[in-house]
């Protein structure tokens, strides 16, 4: 073992990970993302489990693990859910998200990543590209790891 302990635990869980969303959204807005387990064929094949998480790159944003209280993110502000629960990115809390189809995801797993999406107008989300008019920005993730052995992240 090295000195560094955070390089030698993240080798020993064979850390991996993939850009998959860059999301622009207008002034209000509230998006579910489903179950990692749901989506994990579609953005990190033959992973073991899988993590999500976003980086707010605009803006700022509200999320939360369905049925639990929200946490309020900036610009610049990181969130993971290690044990790939369903959850909730909105402009404010308590807005009725859309939910992520996990067959949608699925469908685009062969477009370049990442995939830009454009939910701007309040309608359903459209690919297309990030605009700089947008209220947020997310960068969204996975990060897949092994569970075995012991894994300290999932722990």
């Amino acid at each position: 073992m090295s000195h560094d302990i955070l390089s030698d635990v993240l080798r020993g869980i064979r850390l991996r990970g993939a850009v998959f969303f860059y999301l622009s959204f207008g002034r209000e807005w509230a998006t579910g993302a489903p179950p990692a387990a749901e989506v994990a064929a579609a953005v990190l094949p033959g992973a073991e489990h899988v993590m999500e998480y976003h980086v707010i790159t605009k803006g700022a944003a509200w999320a939360a693990i369905s049925g639990h209280t929200p946490v309020r993110l900036a610009a610049g502000d990181i969130i993971m859910f290690p044990h790939g629960d369903p959850h909730v990115l909105s402009s404010a809390p308590g807005l009725e998200p859309e939910w992520v189809d996990a067959n949608w995801i699925m469908a685009q797993r062969h477009q370049d990543r990442p995939i830009p999406l454009d939910a701007l107008s309040g309608e359903a989300i459209t690919i297309g590209l990030p605009t700089r008019d947008a209220e947020t920005n997310v960068v969204c993730g996975f990060w897949g790891c092994d569970l075995r052995p012991f894994n300290p992240l999932i722990a």
